[in-house]
């Protein structure tokens, strides 16, 4: 990849290098921290609709030392997206320390919303006008 940025460094605004450009620094490896197509898949739905998150996969504490990992982190607003897949969350054990970190969470000020897998994979756009509904409620 140096070599490449070398060579767009040196382009001078030919033609196709500001595209190439604006393709690597989306796309580079790296650039976003997702951890399956599930999450590249909402990424994608807010990018598109203008409503990319500020923070994917961000680790947010708790006072008491714990502190849990945000699927999607919206700053501002207070807003936490999660897109679940089913098998990681079918067990009991899952199912309760979900609503307990929900809890945690909430406790700090932030409010989480949960997408499934249905959803963010056949549903683009219900996904699109809740998140901007959402992104609407002033915390």
């Amino acid at each position: 990849m140096a070599a490449v940025d070398d060579v767009l460094a040196r382009a001078n605004g030919r033609r196709g290098a500001p595209i190439l450009a604006a393709i690597l620094t989306e796309h580079r490896v790296g650039s976003t921290l997702t951890r399956n197509d599930l999450e590249e898949r909402f990424l994608q739905i807010g990018r598109d609709t203008g409503l990319p998150p500020d923070a994917v996969n961000r680790w947010i504490p708790f006072p008491d030392g714990g502190g849990a990992e945000a699927d999607f982190v919206y700053t501002r607003q207070r807003l936490i997206v999660e897109v679940d897949g089913r098998d990681p969350h079918t067990t009991r054990q899952a199912f309760e320390a979900d609503r307990r970190r929900d809890q945690q969470l909430a406790l700090l000020g932030w409010r989480v919303i949960r997408f499934t897998w249905r959803q963010v994979m056949h549903d683009p756009g219900y996904v699109a006008a809740t998140l901007h509904a959402l992104l609407a409620i002033r915390p």
